[in-house]
């Protein structure tokens, strides 16, 4: 998923978080799982790439390895 939809999603759910969740601990909670949630599947995204860039460096064909 690109940056922009993952900024996109983000922010949708911040602000559905402020209009729903009147108590401001439990907002805070929220707040926290949803940066949590974003950045685990950023990470994610950074493993496929890598996992990628990883596998034509390995491969026996010189012109993909260089």
């Amino acid at each position: 998923m690109d940056p922009v939809t993952l900024t996109s999603i983000f922010s949708i759910g911040s602000k559905l978080i402020d209009k729903l969740i009147p108590d401001p601990q439990a907002k805070a909670q929220a707040q926290l799982e949803l940066l949590r949630m974003q950045q685990a599947g950023e990470l994610d995204n950074m493993k496929v790439q890598l996992s990628a860039i990883i596998a034509e460096a390995q491969s026996s064909d010189p012109w993909t390895s260089r």
